[in-house]
């Protein structure tokens, strides 16, 4: 199927492509006029990059939906340049403008002079297509406008613009709930319901419509004023922790190399050498527990320092893999500041250095369990001041020689230096008893 091209013009930010009737295999070839147009938009930087197959006889007829040309059939543009243009229709044409036009579309609201705008633009017989351009609006905005806040007999600027505002202001969120509300969802927090379950239970009842995180806000603000109403939900913290940004909020380490980046033959677990490095925090911040897992053998190594500090942390790490530096051919961390000194650690072990993306602790998964496995022998409330590394090495010793498993229980010890299983010897003490 081929389009003819009738000629071009500049519009804007756009061009208007006048085209003539779609033409079928077999059909006659174009004039030479629309060869002609068609020659002289490729020069002037319009450009067919994809053709859709649709098997149409004639041009559609477009009233200035937001559904794309593409659909119907026809070309897609390239307008000056690489960006993809997005084909609407004005009367015989189409107006195509560019992805950068496009991505400064930003959503607010119209404004009374934009309605006006609007107005004029219809009464002028102009599609919504080409209103959306001119006011450098989505065709969806231009639609929505017109459905929503027309008058009976038509589009009216001033009575849209109040219809509009008469809904903003009916609009009720966390702030705008009266004091009666707020004690009713008070009595239900004091009945021992969570938040989520007044939530739903009121929007349910078609009393209110509150969302879960304002209940919870509400509780917390109750508590920095000297209420009890936080002492009523199942989950007291002291301080609520936000989740899963994925954005790091104290900085990206400079040079790190992403684990996008990172060998499959990593994730495959398939060889020996491939670390995963964190820090276990003690109570109140007293001491820090280093620890390192190699991945398909699960060998473990750890190392209490008095802080988290970068030269320490760099030190350890370097310290704990050095005697197996022919067994380290990769590090995983995450994306904590005691790893700053990264390209110092890979200079000395020979050994590449990758991140885990921010706040996606189980792209480490294996250390995060190994951490866990530790807290066996520390609890959480240990102070890492008080631990020696002679304990450390205990611990970690009885976690390589425990049977996994996922290794067909042989132990890391065994996998990692590619020993013979033998038999569990027993201490004396565990004989006794």
């Amino acid at each position: 199927m081929g389009c003819g091209l009738r000629g071009w013009k500049p519009q804007g930010e756009g061009f208007l492509i006048l085209v003539g009737r779609a033409r079928m295999r077999g059909a006659p070839t174009r004039p030479p006029h629309a060869r002609q147009g068609y020659s002289q938009a490729r020069r002037s930087g319009v450009a067919p990059v994809a053709t859709v197959a649709a098997a149409v006889t004639s041009m559609p007829e477009f009233d200035g939906s937001p559904e794309p040309f593409s659909s119907l059939g026809g070309f897609k543009y390239e307008v000056q340049g690489s960006e993809i243009g997005w084909a609407k229709s004005q009367y015989d044409g189409l107006f195509v403008t560019s992805q950068s036009q496009r991505s400064t579309m930003t959503y607010k609201h119209l404004t009374r002079e934009e309605r006006y705008q609007i107005h004029a633009l219809r009464r002028q017989g102009v599609s919504r297509a080409r209103i959306a351009a001119e006011l450098a609006r989505s065709s969806s905005t231009i639609g929505r406008e017109l459905k929503r806040n027309a008058a009976p007999h038509g589009y009216k600027p001033a009575y849209a613009h109040d219809q509009a505002r008469a809904r903003q202001c009916q609009r009720r969120n966390a702030r705008h709930f009266s004091s009666a509300d707020w004690q009713h969802v008070q009595a239900l927090l004091r009945l021992f319901l969570s938040p989520q379950q007044v939530s739903g239970r009121l929007r349910l009842e078609k009393a209110i419509c509150i969302s879960t995180e304002s209940i919870y806000q509400r509780a917390y603000r109750d508590k920095a004023l000297g209420g009890d109403l936080v002492s009523y939900l199942r989950c007291q913290k002291v301080r609520r922790k936000r989740y899963a940004s994925g954005q790091e909020r104290r900085g990206m380490l400079a040079n790190r190399t992403c684990i996008e980046q990172r060998p499959a033959v990593v994730e495959r677990r398939s060889r020996i050498g491939d670390w995963e490095g964190d820090t276990v925090i003690g109570h109140n911040h007293q001491g820090v527990l280093v620890t390192l897992v190699e991945r398909k053998s699960r060998y473990t190594l750890a190392c209490p320092l008095n802080s988290r500090h970068g030269e320490g942390v760099t030190e350890a790490v370097i310290q704990l893999l050095r005697p197996h530096k022919d067994r380290c051919k990769t590090l995983t961390f995450d994306n904590g500041k005691e790893f700053a000194q990264h390209v110092f650690i890979a200079q000395c072990l020979k050994a590449r250095v990758y991140f885990a993306h921010p706040y996606c602790s189980w792209e480490r998964g294996l250390n995060e369990n190994h951490n866990g496995l530790l807290r066996q022998y520390f609890p959480k409330k240990t102070s890492f001041l008080k631990v020696s590394q002679h304990e450390v090495n205990h611990a970690v010793y009885l976690l390589n020689h425990r049977p996994r498993k996922c290794l067909g229980y042989r132990t890391p010890h065994e996998v990692f230096y590619g020993l013979k299983m033998q038999p569990i010897t027993l201490p004396f003490v565990a004989l006794c008893t």
